[in-house]
């Protein structure tokens, strides 16, 4: 029970010496933009998890100085544990991500409220993708010179009213062929079963 409505779920995987074809930014650069969402958090009236990415291979020896100023501010837990976000999300009522990973089809296919940052510069979402995303969710794009009062603005309404327009018709509509166009066509809950079909079918032939 974390008692935050919303959920910041952090992608920022620092590189060190390993690099990366959808990375366009240093280090340094990735951990001030982690704290310019932290700051815009922070000024809203809603607490907020910040959920750091479970990093398996560190590639600094010292602590994350982010993860440090973040559980100094008064309106951010943080949650530093391994857990995968997949086993948390039904505790929050918003989720905001950035970086289109494996963490935004998460965030997307749990149903809530889907705030999402597209940055030019890291993992950014592609074109054809980009205009159906913009109808589906609540999407911020770092491009833009006034995004961050933006977000900051839509964060600090009423949860309810974040809910409400989310679930318009349209955006419901949109999200729909979202999912079936570059995430799953099924929606079936039998994705286990499936697999075990195509197993069994390559073990007999």
């Amino acid at each position: 029970q974390f008692n935050c409505p919303i959920v910041f779920v952090s992608t920022n995987l620092y590189g060190g010496n390993m690099g990366s074809v959808i990375n366009y930014i240093n280090d340094e650069e990735k951990s001030y933009q982690e704290v310019e969402y932290l700051k815009v958090f922070n000024a809203i009236p809603h607490k907020v998890m910040y959920k750091t990415y479970p990093t398996f291979n560190r590639r600094y020896s010292d602590i994350d100085p982010v993860f440090k100023l973040a559980s100094q501010m008064n309106n951010i837990t943080v949650f530093e544990k391994l857990t995968d976000m997949r086993y948390l999300l039904g505790e929050f009522r918003v989720i905001i991500t950035t970086y289109a990973t494996s963490t935004l089809s998460w965030a997307l296919l749990s149903g809530k409220p889907v705030i999402f940052i597209d940055n030019p510069d890291l993992a950014p979402l592609k074109k054809n993708v980009y205009s159906l995303m913009k109808k589906s969710v609540f999407l911020f794009d770092r491009r833009e010179i006034d995004m961050l009062s933006k977000l900051k603005v839509f964060l600090s309404t009423p949860i309810k009213d974040i809910e409400y327009e989310w679930n318009k018709e349209y955006r419901v509509t949109a999200r729909k062929l979202l999912l079936k166009k570059y995430f799953t066509k099924y929606n079936d809950h039998s994705a286990g079963k499936r697999i075990a079909d195509i197993l069994i079918d390559i073990y007999r032939s």
